[in-house]
């Protein structure tokens, strides 16, 4: 594994910590908290599968 897909598992990891805990401020921010968390899921995704996003995109 390279630098790149290590550090895309390590965003996942604290993504889906970050929305796991925002779920509880729900009542105070809305829906907005773990859909903005769920950002950081998506941007470590993309740092691990980077190779199939780049042949989607060309």
């Amino acid at each position: 594994m390279n630098k790149r897909k290590i550090w895309g598992v390590i965003l996942v990891i604290f993504g889906l910590i970050m929305v796991g805990g925002s779920m509880g401020s729900v009542e105070q921010y809305g829906i907005v908290a773990p859909i903005s968390m769920a950002l950081i899921v998506i941007a470590g995704l993309a740092m691990i599968f980077w190779d199939r996003v780049r042949m989607w995109f060309s």
